[in-house]
Formats: C-alpha cells, structure tokens, sequence
C-alpha cells in the first residue's frame, strides 16, 4: 500500500508539472494574484501581545496608511525596454515615491523564467531593489500588457505610472491620477488626470509638489 500510494503522488505531481510547463502565462497570473492578496491580507503588527496600550484609550495608535502606487518597471520609467539599464534619474525618483508611498513595480510582457530574473538583476543592479523602505516582494511580473491592467486594477493605487498611452486611459476612468513617461503621445489623451512628463524625476517633482498643495 505504501508503495501504491507513492506512486500516485509522483503521479500526481508529474501531471502537475506539464501542466505548469504548458500554461505558464496562466501560472504566472495566478502566482501575481495570490501574491498581490497576501499582501493586502498581511497586516504586520508591532503590537506586543498582552500590551495594554493596544486595549486603553490613548494607547499607541496605528501609523498612517500610505497611498498605494503602481509603477511600470520598463518602457523608460526605471528601466529601458531593450537593455534594461536603469533610466535617468529613476533611482532618485524612486527613493521619493518610495517615501511617499506604498509603491508596487509591475513587470509587464515578461514571457519566461530566465526573462523575470534578468529584469529583477537589472532592477536589483540599479539599486532599486534596496531603497530603504520598499518591499522587493512587492515586484510583480505578468506576461501581457492586459495583465498589467489588471493587477492596477487589483491594486487600486493612487497613481498608477506607465509608458504606454493606451494603458493611460484604459486605467484613466477608474484610478485618481495616471502618468504617461515619454514623449508626448501623437494622440490625444482626453482626460484630466493623466499627466505626461519626459521622466519619472519630471513627473515625481510635479506630482509630489501637488499633492503637498492640495493637503495644505
């Protein structure tokens, strides 16, 4: 019986494995999904327990949530599309939205293994990956454009930046603010809340300078 029962996992997990080999863009999905809900499930705690300033009134309140953010990892606003070196002035741009917010990078178009760990060696060799305060989990890597919709969508950030325009407005009508890097698009944008600037540094200046106006 025990070896009957071994060879039906090994089975089991043959089956398992060719699946996974012949869906991979759905086993990327369904791994980016699990991972966004862990998440926002996760809720860590420096509460200690038995702590009485967590029951009495006047205790030790929660921190503030910060907003979340949503950035396109390639295309210019980190990275360049063809040789993944770091875009000008990312580094900085990021550290500041990092600050400022809950940030998420999603790697879009990303179609094998060996495709993921050269975009997170590019990323890690940028030095974006060890921005105090950003959680490297918190790179998230899809195999279509479609699928970087969604996961804004999942995420619901504040802002979400991106290079594509059709992604801008896509994401337009359900997100706060959307951010367009690059060069002017030869179309119209048709919303007033998607901004366009050459960079991230250009557009984390401009957004982050409105954000403090309308707080104040």
């Amino acid at each position: 019986p025990g070896t009957k029962t071994t060879m039906e996992l090994l089975a089991f997990l043959e089956l398992c494995r060719q699946w996974l080999a012949a869906h991979r863009p759905a086993a990327y999905a369904l791994l980016a999904f699990v991972s966004i809900i862990y998440l926002f499930c996760r809720q860590p705690s420096n509460r200690r327990p038995g702590d009485p300033a967590a029951c009495r009134p006047g205790g030790r309140q929660p921190q503030r949530t910060k907003p979340r953010v949503t950035v396109s990892a390639t295309g210019g606003v980190l990275l360049d599309s063809a040789s993944l070196a770091p875009a000008t002035g990312a580094l900085d741009a990021f550290r500041r939205l990092v600050d400022y917010g809950d940030v998420y990078v999603i790697a879009s178009e990303v179609q094998s293994d060996e495709e993921e760990k050269q975009v997170l060696k590019a990323l890690d060799a940028a030095g974006l990956l060890a921005v105090e305060g950003f959680d490297r989990r918190k790179v998230l890597v899809c195999s279509t454009k479609l699928g970087r919709v969604a996961m804004c969508r999942q995420i619901d950030p504040e802002v979400h930046v991106d290079q594509a325009a059709d992604i801008a407005t896509t994401l337009a009508p359900h997100l706060p603010y959307v951010a367009v890097i690059g060069s002017t698009p030869a179309h119209p944008l048709g919303s007033e809340n998607i901004h366009v600037a050459s960079t991230l540094q250009e557009f984390v200046d401009v957004y982050l300078a409105l954000r403090a106006s309308s707080r104040s």
